[in-house]
């Protein structure tokens, strides 16, 4: 089996979008999807992007598959300087337990290095506790088990409504 992890072209936004649709559907979440593809190519692929992509391939019947992806963005931290936050990481079922995901892993962190980044962080679903021993095993720490950090966070209707206020 020859996989390749690549940096993400604007051709493969439809593949990318199909897979982030799976991921949205295996989590039972596809209501929260409000993304659309052309948004989406704009925003990785546009003239401001706002994430960055690597994906995962493979060859099938003569024909190349995308089978996995990792989205990723800049962030800072007043602590630690640069660093990255994983949006999303997704390897089809039947490709999981290959290696692929540590692949697609170790690509943004070859960024973070190569950025001097002070840390890459994600989130990671309570119930998803295949991932959350993947995780660890790659040397992540569980920061609410750890040191008791809570994420919160505001939606657009209490955007709103806080924003509305300060007018």
């Amino acid at each position: 089996m020859c996989i390749v992890i690549r940096k993400a072209e604007v051709k493969d936004c439809p593949g990318i979008f199909d897979l982030i649709t799976e991921l949205a559907i295996h989590e039972k979440h596809q209501d929260q999807m409000k993304i659309s593809l052309e948004k989406f190519r704009e925003d990785g692929f546009g003239d401001d992007t706002k994430f960055q992509c690597f994906v995962a391939e493979c060859e099938e019947n003569d024909t190349l598959r995308l089978i996995g992806y990792v989205i990723y963005f800049n962030t800072y931290s007043t602590w630690q300087g640069k660093c990255i936050h994983m949006e999303d990481i997704y390897v089809v079922p039947e490709y999981r337990s290959k290696g692929i995901g540590s692949k697609l892993i170790g690509s943004v962190c070859k960024v973070a290095d190569l950025q001097n980044c002070g840390r890459v962080q994600f989130i990671v679903r309570d119930s998803n506790k295949s991932a959350m021993k993947f995780y660890k095993h790659q040397g992540a720490i569980d920061l609410t088990e750890v040191q008791e950090w809570h994420l919160f966070r505001l939606t657009s209707d209490a955007i709103e409504k806080v924003a509305a206020k300060y007018d």
